[in-house]
């Protein structure tokens, strides 16, 4: 007979009942090119191994941050929405900070009803170390949390935002649209319209090439939705050309999938 067992982090991998001549609750394991006999159990220092991999204490803890986000419900806040704690290990927490110097807008902001922007930092902190800090985004009036995604250049000239899944900044963007209340369905999807999130960096970067081969039309329905005066009295024609033009980068990403697969 032979079991085979896939690279996992749900280790360590065990029978509740004895099957022909493995033993129940007994924790195998390979080293090198030896294995664990079949009628014992790994050395102890083998299944402590196996558990701090599962549970991520193995890691740095930047790396465990990441594991520790995909279990959303994992987490609770203390405040309401502000800041947030994971509940098996209290010392990782999340903090937000108004950004008093920031009040620009980006294109984006316009994916949302109210789109005047309040900046934040987000600090993944550790014990009272932080651990890493980024952006975060406050719109419809207040309504609206996540994270800021990443700046992508399509050229010197042409820019567009987008996440990458597995990346921390994606992370906590899939974090805050389900930790924030009162964001709703419509509030998401908008948000999505105009930003791309890419499986791969590989992907990514094959995408950046396809649209060097194709023409990108602003989608002009959009336009209303970007008005001629901000609210911070600044200009907001520029980001009209700016925000239609992400739409439709983010719908052609779509297309360029179906021609990958060999639909199109």
């Amino acid at each position: 007979m032979i079991i085979v067992v896939e690279n996992s982090s749900n280790v360590p991998f065990y029978l509740t009942e004895r099957f022909q001549n493995v033993e129940a609750y007994h924790i195998y394991s390979r080293v090198g090119d030896s294995n664990t006999p079949v009628s014992k159990s790994a050395d102890r220092d083998k299944v402590e191994k196996l558990w701090k991999k599962r549970f991520g204490i193995d890691k740095t803890a930047l790396e465990r941050f990441q594991i520790y986000l995909k279990d959303i419900e994992g987490w609770e806040s203390v405040d309401g929405q502000q800041s947030f704690f994971y509940k098996p290990f209290p010392e990782f927490r999340i903090e937000t900070e108004r950004d008093e110097a920031r009040n620009g807008y980006e294109y984006y902001c316009f994916s949302q009803i109210n789109s005047r922007p309040g900046w934040y930092f987000i600090r993944l902190k550790c014990h009272e170390t932080i651990v890493d800090e980024t952006s975060g985004i406050c719109l419809d009036g207040g309504r609206f949390f996540t994270a800021v995604p990443n700046i992508t250049f399509r050229n010197n000239q042409d820019f567009f935002y987008a996440y990458i899944e597995g990346t921390l900044q994606c992370d906590l963007c899939n974090f805050f649209l389900v930790k924030t209340f009162d964001t709703d369905y419509d509030s998401r999807l908008r948000w999505r319209e105009c930003i791309p999130v890419f499986e791969s960096e590989e992907e990514r970067e094959e995408y950046l090439e396809y649209l060097k081969t194709v023409e990108i039309k602003p989608n002009k329905k959009y336009e209303c939705l970007v008005p001629d005066k901000l609210q911070n009295g600044g200009d907001g024609t520029q980001y009209r050309s700016q925000f239609t033009r992400a739409i439709a980068i983010t719908e052609l990403l779509e297309k360029f999938r179906r021609e990958q697969e060999g639909y199109l």
